[in-house]
């Protein structure tokens, strides 16, 4: 897969918004806005080359030249940080109850370093709102059951 077949799978399809590319490793922070995936690979293309780290927006904004979350229009994945289980395994369970309510996919993204960052992938783009709604819903109701089956850990 080139990174731009990955961009074009995890982010929203053309015509919702401008697409953003930043490389972050200098202080210039560069960033990079196009309305079509593939005008961004110049900038990514001449960033790598210089071994500078690139990064990419999982939104489309509406628009060009700001970050900022007001501005988002659309997403159609996420990262999430899976640290605080006890293993990969209880990380990877928890994930599969997540996946089951909330009807995303997922592919696993480990870091090396211990920490697993899946990739969430909602069956359609949505906008903002409706993705993170539905995401900080079940998560919230995760959290909420982690915290009680802890503290009655001992009761068995």
């Amino acid at each position: 897969m080139t990174p731009l077949e990955f961009l074009a799978a995890v982010l929203p399809s053309p015509g919702h918004g401008f697409y953003c590319a930043a490389e972050l490793s200098t202080t210039k922070k560069e960033h990079k806005y196009a309305e079509d995936i593939e005008a961004l690979d110049p900038a990514i293309n001449k960033w790598h080359g210089a071994d500078k780290d690139v990064y990419f927006a999982l939104a489309t904004f509406e628009k060009s030249g700001s970050r900022l979350a007001d501005n988002a229009k659309f997403v159609k994945s996420l990262f999430i940080d899976m640290d605080g289980y006890e293993s990969k395994k209880a990380a990877a369970l928890a994930l599969n109850a997540f996946l089951e309510k909330t009807g995303l996919a997922a592919h696993p993204v480990d870091s090396g370093f211990g920490r697993w960052h899946p990739l969430l992938l909602a069956a359609g783009q949505r906008s903002r709102h409706c993705l993170l709604e539905t995401c900080c819903r079940e998560l919230q109701a995760s959290v909420q059951a982690r915290r009680h089956a802890h503290r009655h850990d001992g009761d068995c």
